[in-house]
């Protein structure tokens, strides 16, 4: 939970005025990798088995600890956690000197394998949290989901209490990438909704969903269904000389968002904003926190100001060069 929401859960009483909770909201949202992975998101990977859920996995932990670009996209550089609870270490490490080999680096010491992890054994399961305290990885990569717990997939009580324990990691500054399998039953193993095995409580924690298939013809797509970005197709093929995807048609890099429009700073809002500032222990709102607030420019921030002073909404203080607003009485 961010620190602003966490604000929010402190309130005695949770009821909040939307301008007051926009008031909260400082920082737009940040992608690991823009439109796959959000910054202290929890994401799912599925796909049939051998298609190259882990080869991907393994591309993307090698790329962010050098902050390289991962299938095209730009990426946020940082160290990465991957627990790999599937095949031996002769061929995990073979895999890695692939990549590294054909990406052009040799593997960063940023990047942890880890294994032997369960979220009911609390020694594993401590161990971990302890190395994310330590490292602050921008991901963490658990593969598989099936490897780390021991309840039964296809039972809602049993698989919610596992989603919860992983989701948590989130709250340790980390984003968590859970790869899984898809049924053997599933009719489109193309929708992650569908495809994904075991019960919908797996797909329905997460705050978006990827899953890799063949398409008719044979050839590999990334299909991404997120709660903060669009859905997207991506055509993939994969070079098992480099052991790494890439992109089927070559295109640009693809940026993260841009930052959103500016707010509608009427003068009610700006002496709402004010309120959420005195109440946090701020002295008061100064044009430069509009500015953060309102994602406007200086002259914007100022107008608005004054419009609301005018009003009779705001009140001001200090120095001409060096002034805060605080809501009239």
């Amino acid at each position: 939970m961010s620190a602003s929401l966490t604000a929010l859960a402190s309130k005695p009483d949770l009821a909040i005025s939307l301008p007051e909770y926009l008031a909260t909201q400082r920082e737009p949202l940040q992608w690991v990798v823009p439109g796959l992975i959000p910054a202290k998101g929890f994401i799912l990977l599925a796909g049939p088995q051998k298609i190259g859920k882990s080869w991907l996995g393994m591309q993307l932990a090698l790329c962010l600890p050098s902050g390289r670009p991962f299938l095209g996209r730009e990426t946020i550089q940082g160290p990465v956690i991957y627990v790999l609870e599937e095949g031996t270490h002769e061929g995990t490490a073979d895999r890695f000197r692939t990549l590294a080999r054909h990406h052009g680096t040799q593997p960063d010491t940023h990047l942890i394998v880890r294994r032997n992890v369960r979220t009911d054994r609390a020694e594993t399961w401590d161990s971990l949290t302890h190395d994310i305290r330590l490292l602050r990885p921008v991901l963490t990569i658990i593969d598989p989901l099936v490897r780390v717990h021991s309840g039964d997939e296809n039972k809602v009580h049993e698989m919610t209490p596992v989603m919860e324990v992983l989701q948590r990691l989130t709250d340790l500054g980390t984003a968590v990438l859970l790869v899984h399998h898809v049924s053997k039953r599933s009719g489109d193993e193309t929708s992650v909704g569908f495809a994904a095995r075991g019960s919908g409580t797996i797909v329905s924690s997460t705050d978006g969903n990827l899953v890799l298939a063949r398409d008719k013809s044979g050839g590999l797509l990334l299909r991404t269904e997120m709660r903060d970005a669009e859905a997207e197709t991506i055509r993939l093929d994969f070079h098992p000389e480099e052991g790494g995807f890439r992109v089927a048609s070559a295109a640009a890099p693809v940026a993260a968002p841009a930052p959103k429009s500016p707010r509608d700073l009427t003068p009610w809002t700006v002496a709402q904003m004010a309120k959420a500032e005195v109440e946090r222990g701020e002295k008061g709102l100064t044009v430069k926190q509009l500015q953060l607030l309102g994602s406007c420019a200086d002259g914007t921030a100022r107008a608005a100001i004054s419009k609301a002073v005018a009003a009779n909404l705001l009140q001001e203080h200090g120095p001409t060069n060096g002034r805060w607003y605080t809501p009239a009485a």
